[in-house]
C-alpha cells in the first residue's frame, strides 16, 4: 500500500512564513533605515515568549521584503502566539538595545495560516497612535520535497546607471505564486563597478525557488545599487529551472537571457535590451526522505508492545496515546497491519486466536485485543524490554521482504524498573544493525534513577562501537499529560515521538547504500 504522504517528516502542518513591511518609520537622519525582525513564539502552556530568529538586515530601505523565513508546527487546537519586533540596525551587536526599536506586531499562527497574506499595523508598545508601517505576513505550506539547486550567473553589456561610474549590479530572484504576486526568495551580493559581473554560487531549496514547478516562471531583476537607497532598476528577465537544467545538460555556452527595462520598452521604440544575463552553474542535490522510499516500494512496519499492568492502570491513557499515534504511523503505512508483541495471556496462546493477535488491522483492533488481555489475566506478567527487544529483532531478521523498516512502539510504567535491567544493553546493541527503530514510551511519573537508566539506553554503544546507537529513543509521557491525567496534546506527542524517525530511516538506508528505485528526474517533468 501506498502511504499517505503528507509531509517529509509525518501528517504534522509544517508552515514557512515570509515578512515584508511597509512605509517604515525613518530612524536615520540622512539615509533611510536599515530594517531587521526579531521573531518569537510564546506556546500554549508557557508564559514567556522564545526567540525564533532574526531575518537579514536590509539597507536603507524602509520597505524591505525579506529573504529569511521561519518554520512552525502549526496545531490548530492551539493558540501559538506570534511576536515580531521590527529593529532600524545602527552596528552590528547582537544586543537588541544597540539597535534603534521600530515597533511590534502580535498575531496568532492560525490568524497567518487563515487568511495566508496577513497585514498588522506595527505598533510602538502602544504608546504611539503615529502611523509606524505595516507588517505583512505570509505563510506557505511546505511540500515534501527538500531538494536544493545551486545556481550561479553573470552578465555582460549592463546599461551605464551612475553618471561618473558604471554600476554597481546585484540580482533578486522572485517566485511566481498562485494568485500571480511575486515573492522575492534571493538577493545576490553586490558587484561593485563593473556592466560585467559575475556573482557567486548560492543554494537554495527549489520549493523557496520554484514551488518544485520546473516549469514555473522565475522572474530575475537586475538593479544597480546605491549608497542613499533609492537603487536603480536595470531590467528583468525570466527562465525556468527545466531551462536552466537543460543548458547545464548540453554544457551549452552563448545561451543568454536579455534584461529587458519595461518602461524603456514602452516609450522607445528602438529600445533593444539593457544588458544579457548568462546562467554558469545550475546543480541539483536531491535530498530524500522516508517518503522517497516509500513511494518506491518500501514498507515500514510496526510493532507494538504494551506493558499489560501499564494498559490496566491507564487504560484510558493508553487508549489517548495510541489514537494520537495512529494519524502518524498511517502515514507512514496506510495498510495499518501493526503486528504485537510481549506478553500474552493463555486466551492469546491459543491457536485459534494466534493469527489475530499478532497481526492487527488498525489501532482499533489492537486496543481490542489488549483489553481481551486484560479480561484473561495477563495482568502480573513480567514485561521485561529485553524480551521484547529480542523478540522484535527475531521478527526483522525473519522477515523475507527485505525492503521493508520496523518501528517497535513500547508503553510501560516506570514503576518497575526490572523492566530497564542492565542487561537490556546487550539488546540494543544486538540490533544496532538491523532496520529496526525502538521508541519507549514511559507512562507516570519518572524515576530520577529510571530516568537516568533510559537515557543509558539512548547512549548504549552499537554493536560495531564505532558509534553510540541512534535508533532507541525514549520518550516521557509526563511531559505531554494534565493533572486530570489526560493528554495536553496529541499532536505534538507524536511529533516528539516520531522526531527522530526520519534520521533513522535514512541512516539505515544511507548505510547500507540503498537507494529510492524511482526518483522524479528534473528536466523531465
Amino acid at each position: 500500500m501506498a502511504a499517505k504522504v503528507n509531509g517529509v517528516n509525518g501528517p504534522f502542518n509544517e508552515v514557512e512564513l515570509r515578512l515584508s513591511a511597509r512605509n517604515l518609520q525613518d530612524k536615520d537622519l540622512f539615509s533611510d533605515s536599515d530594517p531587521f525582525c526579531v521573531v518569537y513564539t510564546k506556546e500554549q502552556c508557557s508564559t514567556e515568549f522564545v526567540e525564533v530568529g532574526r531575518t537579514e538586515r536590509v539597507s536603507k530601505n524602509l520597505n524591505p521584503d525579506f529573504i529569511k523565513t521561519f518554520k512552525f508546527e502549526y496545531y490548530p487546537d492551539e493558540e501559538q502566539e506570534i511576536k515580531i519586533e521590527v529593529y532600524d540596525a545602527d552596528s552590528t551587536s547582537e544586543k537588541l538595545s544597540k539597535h534603534d526599536y521600530l515597533g511590534e506586531v502580535y498575531c496568532t499562527l492560525k490568524e497567518i495560516v487563515g487568511s495566508r497574506r496577513l497585514e498588522r499595523p506595527i505598533d510602538y508598545k502602544g504608546r504611539s497612535k503615529r502611523d509606524r508601517g505595516t507588517m505583512i505576513i505570509c505563510t506557505e505550506d511546505v511540500g515534501d520535497c527538500e531538494d536544493l539547486v545551486t545556481l550561479q550567473f553573470q552578465a555582460n553589456a549592463l546599461d551605464k546607471m551612475d553618471i561618473f561610474g558604471k554600476s554597481d549590479p546585484y540580482l533578486t530572484f522572485h517566485r511566481i505564486n498562485r494568485d500571480k504576486s511575486l515573492t522575492m526568495v534571493h538577493r545576490t551580493e553586490v558587484v561593485k563597478k563593473t556592466l560585467n559581473p559575475t556573482w557567486h554560487p548560492f543554494t537554495i531549496p527549489i520549493k523557496s525557488l520554484c514551488c518544485n514547478d520546473p516549469n514555473k516562471k522565475i522572474i530575475v531583476n537586475c538593479w544597480d545599487w546605491n549608497k542613499t537607497g533609492s537603487d536603480d532598476y536595470i531590467g528583468e528577465c525570466e527562465f525556468t529551472l527545466n531551462e536552466l537544467i537543460e543548458i547545464e545538460k548540453t554544457d551549452s555556452t552563448g545561451n543568454t537571457y536579455k534584461f529587458i527595462d519595461l518602461f524603456k520598452r514602452d516609450k522607445d521604440k528602438k529600445y533593444e535590451n539593457s544588458g544579457f544575463l548568462t546562467p554558469i552553474t545550475c546543480f541539483i542535490e536531491k535530498k530524500h526522505s522516508p517518503i522517497d522510499f516509500i513511494r518506491s516500494g518500501c514498507k515500514v512496519q510496526f510493532l507494538i508492545a504494551i506493558n499489560p499492568n501499564t494498559f490496566t492502570s491507564n487504560d484510558c491513557l493508553c487508549v489517548e496515546v495510541l489514537t494520537a499515534l495512529n494519524p502518524c504511523m498511517e502515514h507512514y503505512d496506510d495498510s495499518k497491519a501493526y503486528r504485537i508483541v510481549g506478553p500474552e495471556s493463555e486466551t492469546s496462546k491459543d491457536e485459534s486466536s494466534e493469527s489475530s493477535r499478532w497481526r492487527c488491522t488498525g489501532i482499533e483492533e489492537v486496543l481490542k485485543i489488549y483489553r481481551e488481555d486484560v479480561q484473561s489475566n495477563a495482568v502480573g506478567q513480567s514485561f521485561v524490554v529485553a524480551d521484547i527487544l529480542r523478540e522484535a529483532q527475531q521478527i526483522v531478521a525473519e522477515e523475507p521482504d527485505k525492503g521493508c523498516y520496523f518501528v517497535l512502539l513500547m508503553l510501560t510504567d516506570n514503576t518497575d524498573a526490572t523492566t530497564l535491567a542492565s542487561a537490556d544493553k546487550a539488546s540494543v546493541q544486538n540490533g544496532s544493525n538491523l532496520p529496526l527503530s525502538t521508541i519507549l514510551i514511559s507512562v507516570g511519573e519518572c524515576e530520577p534513577s529510571v530516568r537516568q537508566e533510559m537515557a543509558s539506553l539512548e547512549n548504549t554503544p552499537s554493536a560495531k562501537e564505532e558509534a553510540t546507537n541512534d535508533k532507541v529513543h525514549c520518550v516521557h509521557l509526563e511531559r505531554f499529560v494534565g493533572l486530570d491525567n489526560h493528554l495536553t496534546s496529541g499532536a505534538r506527542l507524536a511529533k516528539e515521538v516520531f522526531a527522530k524517525f526520519p534520521d533513522d530511516f535514512m541512516g539505515w538506508m544511507s548505510q547500507n547504500n540503498v537507494m529510492p528505485k524511482r526518483l522524479q528526474q528534473y528536466g523531465h517533468v
